[in-house]
């Protein structure tokens, strides 16, 4: 897998029987699994490729809570407990989404593993989404992931220092406002994969 936002729309989503699909990316990271670590598990280190995390305790049962979305819509941002943690290696928490754009509550949950290669870190990322709901935020999630994967990939590389200064430096290259080139780009990415599940699944 690329190591960039890549154009070739790597994420997966694997429909078990019951109420639940598995959503999977994996990417490789040329650095090494401790300053990975880092920028999954801490909270400076989320910065550069997350939306605000306001709390990540790194203790079974310990808070997680992030301000997805929209800053000024409480309602849609998500908390949840972490479930598991073993440094340098597993991070996974709740996932336990407000309702957001007309879309439902959302109870899921996300993992990551981190392991050791010869060219640097493999990481795999995956997000349980549950019930019904869950359905309706297959490609978004998809379409997300894949965007923040980017934002992660180039803050390592030293490109920016926060993901709002990543999606800012976006914005003004694409000459679009904030809400256009959330519709052409984001919009276009959940296009592209909602095409990609529809073709997996036929």
């Amino acid at each position: 897998m690329n190591s960039d936002s890549s154009s070739d729309f790597d994420g997966v989503v694997e429909r078990r029987e019951g109420p639940f699909s598995i959503l999977r990316f994996t990417r490789h990271f040329p650095v090494s699994q401790e300053r990975l670590w880092w920028a999954i598990s801490d909270r400076e280190g989320t910065q550069l490729w997350l939306n605000p995390v306001d709390r990540l305790e790194l203790t079974v049962g310990g808070a997680f809570f992030i301000r997805t979305y929209d800053e000024n819509t409480p309602a849609g941002w998500t908390s949840g407990i972490v479930t598991q943690v073993q440094p340098p290696q597993v991070l996974e928490y709740t996932w336990n989404q407000g309702p957001f754009g007309g879309g439902p509550a959302l109870q899921s949950k996300v993992r990551y593993e981190l392991e050791r290669i010869a060219s640097g870190t493999r990481l795999s990322l995956s997000h349980v989404l549950y019930d019904v709901a869950g359905e309706v935020y297959v490609t978004a999630f998809l379409a997300l992931w894949h965007f923040h994967l980017g934002a992660l990939a180039q803050g390592l590389n030293g490109t920016h220092q926060s993901f709002a200064e990543y999606f800012a430096r976006l914005v003004t290259e694409s000459g679009l406002s904030r809400a256009e080139f959330g519709v052409k780009y984001l919009g276009g990415l959940r296009d592209a994969y909602a095409k990609k599940v529809g073709e997996a699944t036929n």
